[in-house]
């Protein structure tokens, strides 16, 4: 089997899709508009649109995109939210960032995303969220995770970066 840390490939998929991203990062250098601007405002309408919901924002980094998200799930201070053991410290500091407490769930050895099985080991009456992080072309097993979630009553916080 190969490993799963391969299977990502910055450089081929910009390859395969040069044609497309190659205009856009010309108008975004040519503009001078390197946050916000009207190429930004463009993506968020046209991301919302693609996934069915009524508006999006660009952040500056995934990290405050998920300090954000869990200020909006209405996180409370010493809320614990359940994060993997494998993954970018940026995940456990928004946490903390926004006032919650990072507890570390094992990882599925063969996709290194989350465990579902290892949550029910570290889930408490004081979990909030469940932070679902999509690693190295990898997702999680998301069905499992949202039977974990409806059962315990807890909400989910996706990192797809």
């Amino acid at each position: 089997m190969s490993s799963p840390l391969l299977s990502a490939d910055p450089r081929r998929a910009f390859l395969a899709d040069q044609a497309l991203l190659g205009p856009a990062i010309k108008r975004v250098l040519q503009s001078g508009w390197y946050v916000l601007g009207q190429e930004c405002s463009t993506f968020e309408a046209a991301f919302a649109s693609y996934v069915g919901v009524s508006g999006c924002l660009g952040t500056s980094s995934g990290m405050d995109a998920l300090e954000l998200g869990l200020r909006a799930l209405g996180l409370d201070k010493g809320d614990e939210v359940v994060v993997p053991a494998l993954t970018s410290s940026a995940c456990a500091t928004a946490v903390v960032r926004a006032g919650g407490v990072p507890v570390f769930a094992d990882v599925n050895p063969e996709t290194l995303t989350i465990d579902p099985r290892s949550i029910s080991n570290v889930i408490t009456s004081r979990t909030k969220v469940l932070m679902a992080v999509h690693l190295y072309g990898h997702p999680c097993d998301m069905d499992r995770l949202l039977e974990l979630a409806d059962t315990h009553n807890v909400s989910i916080i996706e990192d797809c970066a």
